[in-house]
């Protein structure tokens, strides 16, 4: 006769959830859904500034959201995309990640 063995005699252990750090992909996002959330909440505004493009203190106003709603999510979606790729260089024209500036393909 044969006997049943102790590993089908033995309850299933239950799982129990532990916390877990997500990866580093999902904190970005994330991170960047919150920004990007904390963006629609804050009202637009701008400074005024002098002759060398340096804003005036004391000169914030508030203007209308220059984006509409799809807009706003373009820029969500294509966040990711404009920081791996870097600033476009004035001096030279091209996207260089050593550039201090505008985003790319921004234009004022």
């Amino acid at each position: 006769m044969s006997e049943p063995t102790a590993s089908a005699a033995a309850p299933p252990e239950s799982r129990k959830w532990t916390f877990e750090f997500p990866s580093a992909v999902t904190t970005l996002v994330i991170v960047s859904i919150l920004v990007w959330l904390a963006a629609l909440v804050i009202p637009a505004g701008q400074y005024a500034r002098d002759a060398d493009g340096s804003p005036i203190p004391g000169t914030y106003q508030r203007i209308e959201s220059p984006l509409t709603s799809g807009q706003r999510v373009e820029q969500l979606i294509l966040a990711p995309v404009n920081g791996i790729y870097g600033l476009l260089s004035p001096v030279r024209g091209f996207v260089d990640t050593g550039t201090v500036g505008r985003l790319f393909g921004w234009r004022r």
